[in-house]
């Protein structure tokens, strides 16, 4: 089984490499080198996250808990077109307001 390389700050994954000893592609370094910037996991211990509609995944890795996700409210999307037409009429009347003051 492959090893991948996590590395954490505070808690939270911030990278997760699949192929940390690929000789193309890996972080040329040796396990020991690893060990001192992340920690080594076996794939199987990476889980993929539950899809929860309207919430957005992100990685942690403590000793005690191991390799682990949290959701927190995905953000809204981005202003429809109506909702961008509608600010721009409001932006063009109060441009045409200061205009007449």
């Amino acid at each position: 089984m492959s090893k991948k390389f996590i590395q954490v700050d505070n808690g939270r994954v911030m990278l997760i490499h699949n192929m940390p000893f690929d000789p193309v592609n890996g972080l040329g370094k040796t396990e020991a080198e690893l060990n001192q910037m992340g920690v080594l996991l076996e794939e199987d211990q990476i889980t993929e996250p539950e899809k929860r509609p309207g919430k957005t995944a992100l990685p942690y890795y403590t000793p005690e808990k191991g390799f682990y996700w949290e959701y927190e409210d995905a953000p809204s999307g981005p202003a429809s077109t109506d909702d961008i037409q509608a600010l721009e009429a409001k932006l063009d009347y109060m441009g045409m307001m200061l205009d007449v003051m």
